[in-house]
């Protein structure tokens, strides 16, 4: 029996449904509570890249909502 710990929630899995609690994040802890695999949790790295992908298109949507205001109040 495997089990999939992320933060202070842990599942009790199968191990057909490893994969898919990884893709999510979870770490898979064996039958001893110990780390096995590690989920596939974003690096600082990529969490900036996104942080900053946010902002841009926030702005983005910004400029498209001010845009159809004018169009709409014409």
């Amino acid at each position: 029996m495997l089990y999939a710990k992320k933060a202070n929630k842990r599942y009790r899995i199968e191990s057909h449904q490893k994969e898919q609690y990884k893709a999510n994040g979870y770490d898979i802890l064996n039958d001893k509570g110990k780390v096995a695999e590690r989920g596939n949790a974003p690096t600082p790295k990529r969490l900036k890249e996104l942080e900053a992908e946010n902002a841009q298109l926030k702005e983005e949507i910004a400029k498209l909502k001010k845009t159809a205001k004018e169009a709409k109040s014409k």
